[in-house]
């Protein structure tokens, strides 16, 4: 090869390089920090916002930086924007009636974004399908069962049914409420069941906030006795009444029942030891 045709060529390639492979690295650059960026604005924005609304910022923001870098990157390769412009308008009106439905269920999905009343985590019903919101996307929204099924409902249907959002009404309801735990432990004596049932009827005599109800769990053993938690929520105004009504009633009952508390005798002598 040739002086000329040598340096010709070295001038070819860095042309090209500067034409094609500059604006792709910075395309695929901006990209990843626009992808990062994302993400850190609905970080940011989901304790201010709440879930739903800083999604629905983070991904138009995510939208606009994509779209900005791809019409500077090609304006660096020198390519006509207006032929571009035209040629997108066409394949976009093509598509709107190839894919009409997939457009609707997109612009569903922006106004469940941006619509509070179901976010990620809140219990619902829609039609037949009952559960907890794990995802809302673009096209579908899905929703797992409590037997562990996941349902893909379309944003479109979502909007045409009426979601019954038990989480909502709950959160409103514990606004101005406190949780009320009351933790004891039976002997081994006594039969766990029925200290469990009593236990729900002494609650739910006493103005309690229902939904969610009151909520008995046996959490453990040990070497004296059965782990036992009474949880529910009362008003703020009521909590100290219900609160001492409770313990009293509880002690009362269950010496009424043979129901017996769990303690350490002195001396302390664990069970099955002399």
């Amino acid at each position: 090869m040739s002086e000329i045709d040598v340096e010709a060529f070295l001038a070819w390639l860095t042309f090209n390089i500067y034409k094609f492979i500059v604006p792709l690295l910075i395309g695929l650059g901006g990209a990843v920090i626009v992808h990062f960026l994302r993400h850190l604005v609905d970080r940011k924005l989901t304790p201010i916002l709440g879930e739903n609304k800083a999604k629905l910022i983070a991904v138009l923001f995510a939208y606009v930086g994509y779209i900005g870098i791809a019409i500077f990157s090609l304006s660096l390769i020198g390519i006509d924007l207006t032929a571009v412009w035209l040629s997108g308008t066409a394949v976009a009106v093509a598509l709107g009636f190839a894919a009409q439905a997939a457009f609707s269920n997109v612009i569903s999905g922006l106004f469940l974004y941006a619509d509070p009343s179901m976010e990620v985590g809140d219990a619902v019903r829609v039609g037949d399908v009952c559960g907890v919101v794990i995802d809302v996307g673009f096209l579908n929204t899905e929703i797992r069962t409590y037997d562990n099924f996941v349902f893909n409902i379309p944003n479109q249907e979502l909007l045409n049914n009426t979601i019954l959002n038990y989480s909502r009404v709950i959160k409103k309801r514990l606004k101005n409420a406190l949780p009320l735990l009351i933790s004891l432990k039976v002997s081994y004596d006594s039969d766990p069941a029925e200290a469990e049932k009593l236990l729900l009827q002494l609650v739910e005599a006493e103005p309690i906030i229902d939904p969610p109800g009151p909520s008995v769990f046996h959490v453990g053993y040990d070497d004296i006795g059965i782990k036992i938690e009474l949880q529910c929520f009362v008003s703020i105004e009521s909590y100290e009444k219900v609160n001492n009504d409770l313990h009293k009633a509880i002690k009362e009952t269950f010496q009424a029942e043979g129901i017996k508390f769990a303690y350490l005798e002195w001396p302390y002598r664990p069970q099955g030891k002399p």
